[in-house]
C-alpha cells in the first residue's frame, strides 16, 4: 500500500524530534510486555486519526521508552542512563495538515488509473528514458501509478528494458500491437489511396495506424483493459512543474471524464480535409448521441455549422475509459473509420477525439490542467504557470500563441 504525502504548513514538520527522558517501570516479562507495545501502538494510531498532535505526542512519549527498553532487553543493551535522550521520527504518521491533526487513517487511495506510452520501435531510447525520469520526478515516484509501453513489430532489448525498470523503479510493463487490436490499415481502404495521400502531404503509414489506433481502439488493448482511467503521454515530453495533486484523484473527485492542456488549431488545409462535415453528417443523423449541455462551442463558434479547426493538444490527455466505450463515441468512430478518412486525408486522433467528445459529452465534464503542469511537447510552445514548484520562466500569455483551457472556462 502506498501513501500519498499532502502538503505540509512550515510549522507543522512531518517528523518531530521529542527528547524524551526514562523511567523505569516495574519488571514485566517481555511477552507481555510486547503486548501492551502492540495495544501502545494502536492507541497512538487511534489518536492521531481523531486527535492533536500534542496528544499524539503526549502518549507517543509514554510508549516510546517501553519500545526502547523492550528492544534494548532483546539485544541485551543496557537502559538508556538518566542523561539520554531518544529522537522518534514520527514521518509513517504522516501527513500532518495545517491545523496539525493527523490524517493517516482517511488518507485518499488511488484511482484505478495508468499512464500509457506508445513507444516507436525505432526510437532514440534516450528520449524515453528522459520524459520517463521527468514522470517519475514530477509526480509519479510519489503516487506510484503503472505504466503500460505499448510498441509494434517487436520488444525492445533487455538491456533498454532494464534501464526502463530501474527509472519507474518496476512499475513499467511492455505490450505489443497487431492488427488484431485496432493496428493497422483496414482492408476497406485501397493501399494505392493510401499510398497517394503520402505522395501528397506526407505522414507515413505507420503515423496514420497511429491515429486510427488512438483514436478508436487504444481503451480497449488488454493492457488498459482493467483500468477506469487511462493518462496517454508521449515520448518526448517534459513537465517543468512538481504536481502537488494526484491528477487522476482530481477527476475522480471533480465528476470530469476527460483532462487536457492545451488547445491548437488544426491545419486543415494540409490535413483534416472533409472531417468536419463527415462528422456532422453522423451527429445531425443521429441527434440521441448529442450530450444535453455538450461542449459544441469548444469546435464551432457557429453553433455547429463550420469547424473553427480547435482541438485538444491529445499527447497530454487523461480520459475515462467510460466516455470511449459509450455507444455515442463507438458508433461516431465507427462511422469514421468506415469512411476511411484516417489513411486518405490523415485525420488525426486529436481532432477525431475533440469533435467526438465536443458531441458526446457535456463540457462539465471537461477539466484543463495547463495552469499547474508546465507541460511541454517536445520543443513546443507550453504554458508556464507562475507557481513556486516551475522550473520553467513564465512569459505573458498573449507573446505565447497559445489557447489555454482556462480561456474556455473549462475548470
Amino acid at each position: 500500500m502506498s501513501y500519498q504525502l499532502l502538503p505540509t504548513s512550515p510549522t507543522s514538520p512531518t517528523h518531530q524530534h521529542i527528547s524524551i527522558a526514562p523511567h523505569r517501570p516495574r519488571p514485566r516479562s517481555p511477552r507481555l510486555r510486547v503486548t501492551v507495545l502492540i495495544l501502545g501502538i494502536l492507541v497512538v494510531v487511534g489518536i492521531a486519526a481523531l486527535g492533536s498532535l500534542k496528544d499524539a505526542h503526549k502518549v507517543a512519549r509514554e510508549w516510546s521508552e517501553e519500545a526502547k527498553n523492550v528492544l534494548g532487553e532483546w539485544r541485551g543493551n543496557r537502559r538508556p542512563t538518566m542523561d539520554s535522550t531518544f529522537e522518534l521520527d514520527l514521518s509513517p504518521l504522516s501527513p500532518v495538515v495545517a491545523n496539525s491533526t493527523f490524517l493517516a487513517a482517511s488518507l485518499p487511495k488511488k484511482a484505478n488509473a495508468t499512464l500509457l506510452i506508445l513507444v516507436s520501435p525505432t526510437a532514440d531510447f534516450r528520449q524515453l528514458y528522459g520524459s520517463l525520469k521527468n514522470i517519475e520526478d514530477s509526480f509519479n515516484e510519489r503516487l506510484g501509478y503503472p505504466y503500460q509501453l505499448l510498441t509494434d513489430g517487436q520488444l525492445p532489448n533487455k538491456q533498454v528494458m532494464r534501464k526502463v525498470d530501474a527509472i519507474t523503479k518496476g512499475k513499467a510493463s511492455w505490450w505489443l500491437m497487431d492488427d488484431t487490436q485496432g493496428w493497422g490499415k483496414p482492408s476497406w481502404v485501397p493501399k494505392a489511396d493510401v499510398e497517394d495521400s503520402i505522395k501528397e502531404i506526407g505522414f507515413n503509414e505507420g503515423y496514420r495506424n497511429m491515429c486510427r489506433f488512438y483514436s478508436g481502439f487504444f481503451w480497449r488493448h488488454p493492457a488498459v483493459a482493467k483500468f477506469d482511467y487511462i493518462w496517454r503521454l508521449d515520448e518526448g515530453i517534459h513537465f517543468w512543474c512538481k504536481l502537488e495533486y494526484d491528477p487522476f484523484l482530481e477527476m475522480q473527485t471533480k465528476n470530469k471524464t476527460i483532462g487536457y492542456t492545451l488547445i491548437r488549431i488544426e491545419s486543415t488545409r494540409i490535413v483534416g480535409k472533409g472531417l468536419w462535415d463527415t462528422s456532422r453528417e453522423f451527429f445531425n443523423a443521429h441527434p440521441e448521441f448529442v450530450a444535453k449541455g455538450n461542449n459544441l462551442r469548444l469546435v464551432s463558434n457557429d453553433e455547429g455549422d463550420t469547424w473553427n479547426s480547435k482541438i485538444i493538444y491529445n499527447n497530454f490527455e487523461i480520459s475515462k475509459r467510460s466516455i470511449w466505450e459509450s455507444d455515442a463515441y463507438l458508433s461516431y468512430f465507427n462511422h469514421i473509420d468506415q469512411n476511411g478518412g484516417i489513411y486518405r486525408w490523415r485525420w488525426g486522433d486529436a481532432p477525431i477525439h475533440t469533435i467526438g467528445l465536443a458531441h458526446t459529452i457535456p463540457e462539465s465534464e471537461w477539466i484543463s490542467f495547463s495552469s499547474t503542469t508546465g507541460y511541454q511537447h517536445g520543443s513546443g510552445k507550453f504554458e508556464c504557470p507562475a507557481l513556486p514548484q516551475c522550473s520553467c520562466k513564465p512569459k505573458p500569455r498573449e507573446k505565447r500563441g497559445l489557447r489555454l483551457g482556462s480561456d474556455l472556462s473549462l475548470a
